[in-house]
């Protein structure tokens, strides 16, 4: 979390803050992009797997890679934040 004094000040606000979000593809706060990126980890090991080498995050969109992607079957049933995402 960042104070932003001098936008806060343009504003005539007394504080204003801004929650970065963007460097947490790391996970330590997941929110709305925790399913979504617990599935595509689940999707980018298969993918792996299959011709047992390393694939790269933009290879994931070939047609090789969705083609075993498509052998998967996936299923997320939570609530709260992880639900609405």
């Amino acid at each position: 979390m960042a104070e932003l004094k001098n936008l806060a000040q343009r504003l005539g606000l007394d504080k204003e803050f801004f929650k970065d979000e963007g460097g947490h593809y790391g996970l330590s706060s997941v929110k709305a992009l925790g399913g979504a990126y617990a599935v595509a980890r689940v999707v980018h090991t298969y993918v792996e797997e299959k011709p047992g080498r390393k694939i790269a995050p933009p290879e994931l969109t070939s047609d090789e890679c969705k083609k075993v992607a498509s052998e998967l079957t996936i299923c997320c049933a939570i609530d709260g934040n992880y639900g609405q995402a």
